[in-house]
């Protein structure tokens, strides 16, 4: 993890890891936070991470995880309408990405770089899907 000139870890970027290694953070979050059989996370953490925060008029942020959908009202227009609701990701620098469909027990690691905010996420998705 990288550090600010003080020595303190940045915990919003600058995790340098594989691409296995982001896939297996994501394996960890679609395992409700257990790994190898060991709870690590609390029981209900990821679900909490995973609900809008009460802040977000759009109900597309929880708590460090883009999301799909809003639990409290299904009937909400999805930002990515092609992809399952469930769908959450992390986002990371330019593009990068660990995305989690826990209705199809995917999880799908993206480390390109695309300069801008579109690199066509829901396309890439859908067809992974359809694959």
């Amino acid at each position: 993890m990288g550090t600010d000139a003080t020595g303190t870890i940045v915990g919003s970027s600058y995790l340098f890891a594989t691409a296995r290694d982001f896939a297996r953070l994501g394996m960890f979050f679609l395992a409700d936070g257990v790994w190898q059989g060991e709870r690590i996370l609390d029981e209900g953490w990821m679900r909490w991470a995973t609900t809008p925060t009460p802040t977000d008029p759009n109900a597309e942020y929880g708590a460090g995880f883009w999301l799909n959908r809003d639990p409290a009202d299904p009937a909400r227009t999805r930002a990515y309408p092609k992809l399952p609701a469930d769908f959450y990701y992390a986002n990371g620098h330019q593009g990068q990405m660990i995305g989690v469909i826990p209705s199809r027990k995917m999880v799908v690691v993206r480390l390109g770089m695309t300069w801008g905010s579109d690199w066509g996420r829901e396309e890439f998705l859908a067809e992974l899907l359809r694959s």
